[in-house]
């Protein structure tokens, strides 16, 4: 009798500290890194959220969902990937990659001409499972300028066509001195 009141008194207090566990869970930080495969019809926001576990037990991350959006609450993509587990006393970045259609920028070009900046938002949340209770959430959100962003991409991606349209002059130049051309 005794061993089973001991028992449940130890399984109430794992419970317990699961729980605290998962309260304690949060995102400490959201990277912008940029932007990355810059195409004629998108762009993709690289990113990552930072989340910290400082309790004593691991921590199930079920998902991440992020919303790239505007200031005027016009969303630019979404995201969303499959988490894991966020071991006791540990931090885990989780990538995060926002396709985003250049159509979607149509409205704020006006605004981007006129003032030289371009204020959009990241926010989402990362769901830790609780079971058989369901999900928590850790929202998340972070503002920045996309206007610096776009510009370094598309100067990176205006220097690569560059190169690249040099390197096939050169080589016709070179086959055309040769009299192959």
């Amino acid at each position: 009798m005794r061993l089973g009141f001991i028992l449940v008194i130890a399984g109430i207090m794992i419970l317990v500290l699961f729980f605290l566990s998962l309260s304690s869970t949060q995102v400490k930080e959201i990277h912008i890194q940029g932007i990355e495969e810059v195409t004629q019809e998108h762009f993709i926001l690289q990113g990552a959220a930072l989340v910290a576990n400082p309790g004593p037990f691991p921590v199930p991350v079920s998902r991440i969902e992020a919303e790239f959006y505007l200031a005027d609450g016009t969303t630019l993509s979404r995201f969303q990937a499959e988490g894991e587990w966020l071991w006791p006393r540990s931090e885990l970045s989780f990538p995060l990659k926002l396709a985003t259609e250049w159509s979607a920028l149509a409205r704020a070009v006006g605004d981007l001409i006129t003032t030289q900046n371009l204020p959009v938002k990241l926010s989402g949340n990362v769901f830790l499972s609780r079971p058989p209770f369901g999900e928590v959430s850790v929202p998340f959100e972070k503002d920045f300028d996309l206007a610096v962003l776009l510009s370094d991409a598309v100067r990176k991606k205006g220097e690569e066509l560059l190169d690249s349209a040099e390197r096939r002059v050169r080589e016709w130049l070179d086959r055309f001195s040769n009299g192959v051309e």
